[in-house]
C-alpha cells in the first residue's frame, strides 16, 4: 500500500486520491506487474512534472520526457507516445492552417475593400481575427484602422439614407472585430433599436431593406445567387401592444429604479424613455404605418416638446414614482396634440426604451409574452419532437428526438416539411414553423413530408405531446438506442455534454456517470459545456455539488454590493475524485460559467477551450399591474468562490471564465466541428419499416465520433483527452514505481 506521504505527493501532483474505481485499481495493478516484469526504474521527479506540462499545453515537452527513457519501458507508454506524436503532428498542421487562413482572410479583406465591398471586407477581417497569432497586433495594423474608418463612414452614409439594416450589419461586424472594446456598442444599440422598430411596425420595409442589401452583396460578389426572401409570419404590431396599460409602465419604472443591481434611480430610465420616443419620431419609414408621422409640423411639435421634457428631467437630481407617472401622462398628452399615435404604442415604446438604460437582459414582459414565460418557467414544451433547420431554402428535419411522437411516426433526418396542415411552408422562417407545428397537448398536426427516393407527399398526422428536454448527451449514439459516453475505452475516459441546465440535468448526468462506472470506463471525465447558454441556478449548483464535497460554489452580489445567499457544496452525494477536464467556449454562459468557474477555483478540474461569454447575472420576472405583465430585472451578479464576478460590463477587459489551457479555434474549424457534430447527433432509426428506411442509393460513409480526434476536427477535445491521459499515465506509473520500492526507500 502507499504510505500517507506518497499518497499526499500524488494527490498534490496529479489531483488524485487512491481507490476511485475498480477500473483504476485493475489498471494500476496491471501497470505494477508490467513494471516488475520489465524491471525498469522510473524517475519520479520527471514523471510528476508531466501533468503540469500537459495543463500548460506543452505536449511537446511531455513527449520529450517520455522519449528520454527516464520513465522506463511499458506498453502503455508506447501507446501514450503514439498519442503525443499524433498530437504534435495535428498541432503543427493546425498552426500552419491558421497562418494560411489568416493570410487568406487578410488578402480577401484587402481585395474586397479595394473594390468598395466594405461589408465583405469587415467580415473577412473578423474571420482573420479568429486565426491571428496576436490579435492586439492585428487590430493595431494600419490597414485595419483604415478599413474601420471606411466602414464607419459607410455606416454614417447608410444612416443618412435610413438604411438601418445595413447600419446594424456594419456596426455589428465592427463590434465583433473589436470585441474587447466598447467603442461601437452605443452606435450598434442605436441601429438595433431602429431595426426593431422597422421589423415590428413596417415589416414590408424591413424585408425590403434586407433583400436590397443581400442583392447588392450578391452582385458585388459576382456569384449570381439570389437572396432568400424574408418572411415575418403573420403576426402584427397590434398583437404586441394589445392590453398594454399605463399602470404596467408605472409599476415597471418603480420596480426598476429600486431593484436593479446597479441602482441608478429613476432619472436614467426617464431619459432613456424620452430618447426612445425621439428615435421613433426620427424614423421616417414608420410614416407608412402611422399617418401622424407624415405631418411634419406635428412631428416638430412632438420632438420639441420631448426636448423640453428632457431638459426638465436633467434639471433635477432625483426623481420619484410620482415624477415618472407625471412624465407618462405628459408624453401621452403631447402625442394627442401632435402625431396622434395609438396610446398603447406610446406606452409600449416608453417601457421598452426605459429599460434599455439598464442592461442587455432587463426588459418588459408584456401581456402577449406571458404564455411563453409560463412555458419557460414550467419547463414544458408541447410539440411533435423534431429538430429543424432551413436547408436550401426548405424546412428540413435535422433529426427526430428519441421516443417522441415524430420518432414513433417515422419522421427521418433529411425529410422536407413541405406543408403543415395543408399550408405550403415555402418562405417560412424557423420561428413561424415552430409556432405552427407546436400547439396544445393531444391536438393533431399533419405534416406533409417530401422524402428522398419517394414520389409525392407523405401525409403524417402526429398528435402533439409534452416533449422532454434532454440536456445530457454523449460521445456517440448507440444502434440500440441511448448514448455511448466513452471517448477513450483504453484509458477509461468518459465524455458527457450538457446542452443546458434544467430540472433533470443533475439526475441525467448522474445516470450517465453510473453507466460509465458500471462499464468500468470511468478513470477520468471530459465535461463539455461548449455552447451551453445556462439555465437554472439550482441545476448548476447541483451539478457542481456532484464533483465538490465542500466549500463555496457560488454567491451573489446585489444592489450597493450587498451580498446574497451563498451556495455551498455538501459532502453527501459527491462522486469519487477522478481527474476531470471541462470544455468551454464563448457560447458557455451563466450556469455553465458557474460550474466551470467553481471547479476551476477549487482546482477540481482543468478548464480547456476559450473564454466564456460573461453572463453572470440573475434576472427575476417581477409582476406588475396585478400580474397582467412582468418586468424582468437584473437584481444580482454571480460571484465565484475565488471572488471573481464573471459578468461582462461594457468596457471590461476581463470577464467570464478564462481557461487554464486556451485552445483557440478559428471560424472555419468551428463551422466544420458544428456540422460534423450535428451529423453525429442525428437519430438514425430504421425500425419503423422499410418505407422509413434510408435511401438505398445513399452510399456515403457515415461519420464516426473517433474522427473528431483522429482527424483533428476538435482540437479542444483532443487537448482535454491528452491532459487526462497524461494524468492517468503519471498516476499509474507512480503507483507502480512506489509500490515496487522497498518499504524503507518509499517517499
Amino acid at each position: 500500500m502507499l504510505s500517507s506521504l506518497a499518497a499526499g505527493m500524488l494527490a498534490l501532483a496529479i489531483g488524485w486520491t487512491p481507490g476511485i474505481t475498480l477500473a483504476e485499481d485493475q489498471s494500476a495493478q496491471a501497470t505494477e506487474d508490467q513494471a516488475t516484469e520489465t524491471n525498469d526504474r522510473v524517475d519520479l521527479g520527471s514523471l510528476l512534472r508531466l501533468p503540469d506540462l500537459a495543463r500548460q499545453g506543452r505536449f511537446d515537452s511531455v513527449l520529450e520526457v517520455v522519449r528520454s527513457g527516464r520513465l522506463g519501458r511499458h506498453d502503455r507508454l508506447e501507446r501514450f507516445t503514439a498519442d503525443l506524436v499524433r498530437q504534435e503532428a495535428l498541432d503543427s498542421k493546425r498552426q500552419e492552417s491558421h497562418r494560411g487562413a489568416y493570410s487568406a482572410a487578410i488578402e480577401k479583406m484587402k481585395e474586397a475593400a479595394k473594390k468598395g465591398r466594405l461589408e465583405a471586407a469587415i467580415y473577412h477581417a473578423v474571420e482573420a481575427r479568429s486565426s491571428a497569432a496576436d490579435i492586439k497586433e492585428m487590430l493595431e495594423a494600419d490597414y485595419i484602422k483604415e478599413l474601420s474608418a471606411q466602414v464607419e463612414a459607410q455606416a454614417t452614409r447608410a444612416a443618412e439614407d435610413e438604411h438601418w439594416v445595413e447600419v446594424w450589419t456594419l456596426y455589428r461586424a465592427l463590434n465583433m472585430l473589436f470585441e474587447e472594446q466598447a467603442t461601437y456598442r452605443q452606435p450598434l444599440q442605436n441601429a438595433q433599436r431602429r431595426v426593431e422598430l422597422l421589423r415590428l411596425y413596417t415589416p414590408d420595409e424591413y424585408s425590403r431593406l434586407i433583400n436590397e442589401m443581400q442583392r447588392r452583396q450578391a452582385e458585388a460578389a459576382e456569384n449570381g445567387q439570389e437572396p432568400t426572401e424574408i418572411d415575418l409570419g403573420d403576426s402584427q404590431w397590434q398583437d404586441r401592444v394589445k392590453e398594454v396599460r399605463v399602470q404596467m409602465l408605472r409599476d415597471a419604472l418603480s420596480r426598476a429604479s429600486r431593484l436593479h443591481v446597479n441602482q441608478k434611480g429613476m432619472s436614467p430610465l426617464l431619459e432613456s424613455a424620452i430618447a426612445s420616443m425621439q428615435v421613433l419620431a426620427r424614423t421616417p419609414a414608420l410614416a407608412k404605418e402611422f399617418s401622424g408621422l407624415r405631418n411634419e409640423a406635428a412631428v416638430r411639435t412632438f420632438r420639441g416638446s420631448l426636448d423640453e421634457l428632457l431638459l426638465e428631467i436633467r434639471r433635477k437630481d432625483r426623481h420619484t414614482d410620482l415624477d415618472a407617472a407625471r412624465l407618462i401622462e405628459q408624453v401621452l398628452e403631447i402625442n394627442r396634440k401632435s402625431i396622434q399615435l395609438p396610446e398603447d404604442v406610446i406606452l409600449y415604446e416608453l417601457g421598452n426604451g426605459a429599460l434599455h438604460a439598464l442592461d442587455d437582459y432587463s426588459n418588459m414582459i408584456w401581456p402577449v409574452d406571458l404564455p411563453d414565460l409560463a412555458r419557460t418557467l414550467e419547463g414544458t414544451f408541447v410539440g411533435v419532437g423534431i429538430s429543424i433547420e432551413r436547408r436550401d431554402g426548405r424546412l428540413t428535419v435535422s433529426s427526430p428526438l428519441e421516443g417522441t411522437p415524430a420518432h414513433r411516426a417515422g419522421i427521418l433526418p433529411g425529410d422536407i416539411i413541405a406543408t403543415v396542415d395543408g399550408r405550403p411552408t415555402d418562405g417560412w422562417t424557423l420561428d413561424r414553423a415552430v409556432r405552427e407545428i407546436t400547439g396544445p397537448r393531444d391536438t393533431v398536426v399533419t405534416l406533409g413530408i417530401q422524402r428522398k427516393g419517394r414520389d409525392g407527399l407523405i401525409e403524417m398526422p402526429i398528435t402533439r405531446a409534452p416533449i422532454p428536454i434532454y440536456s445530457v448527451m454523449g460521445w456517440e449514439r448507440r444502434p440500440e438506442g441511448g448514448w455511448d459516453f466513452t471517448v477513450d475505452a483504453d484509458s477509461g475516459i468518459g465524455y458527457i455534454r450538457l446542452s443546458s441546465f434544467n430540472r433533470d440535468t443533475r439526475d441525467d448526468l448522474l445516470k450517465a456517470i453510473r453507466q460509465l462506472q458500471d462499464e468500468n470506463n470511468l478513470n477520468a471525465l471530459v465535461l463539455d459545456l461548449r455552447g451551453n447558454p445556462g439555465g437554472l441556478l439550482t441545476a448548476a449548483t447541483d451539478v457542481a455539488n456532484l464533483f465538490l464535497n465542500e466549500g463555496l460554489i457560488v454567491s451573489t452580489v446585489g444592489p450597493a454590493g450587498i451580498p446574497g445567499d451563498p451556495h455551498y457544496a455538501r459532502a453527501h452525494g459527491t462522486l469519487p475524485t477522478f481527474p476531470m477536464a471541462v470544455l468551454v467556449d464563448a457560447g458557455s454562459a451563466s450556469a455553465s460559467e458557474i460550474v466551470s468557474g467553481a471547479l476551476q477555483d477549487h482546482r477540481r478540474a482543468t478548464i480547456i477551450g476559450a473564454r466564456t461569454f460573461g453572463k453572470g447575472s440573475v434576472q427575476v420576472p417581477i409582476p406588475v399591474d396585478d400580474g397582467r405583465a412582468r418586468v424582468k430585472l437584473t437584481i444580482q451578479h454571480y460571484k465565484l468562490p475565488g471572488g471573481r464576478i464573471i459578468h461582462r460590463n461594457p468596457g471590461d477587459e476581463a470577464w467570464g471564465v478564462e481557461p487554464d489551457l486556451v485552445v483557440r479555434m478559428n471560424v472555419d474549424e468551428i463551422d466544420k466541428l458544428r456540422t460534423f457534430r450535428r451529423e453525429l447527433d442525428v437519430l438514425r432509426d430504421n425500425s419503423n419499416g422499410p418505407e422509413n428506411a434510408a435511401d438505398d442509393n445513399d452510399t456515403a460513409k457515415p461519420a464516426t465520433a473517433s474522427q473528431l480526434l483522429t482527424d483533428g476536427l476538435d482540437p479542444q477535445l483532443s487537448a482535454a483527452v491528452l491532459v487526462l491521459k497524461t494524468r492517468l499515465i503519471t498516476r499509474e506509473l507512480a503507483i507502480a514505481e512506489i509500490q515496487r520500492m522497498p518499504e524503507a526507500a518509499r517517499p
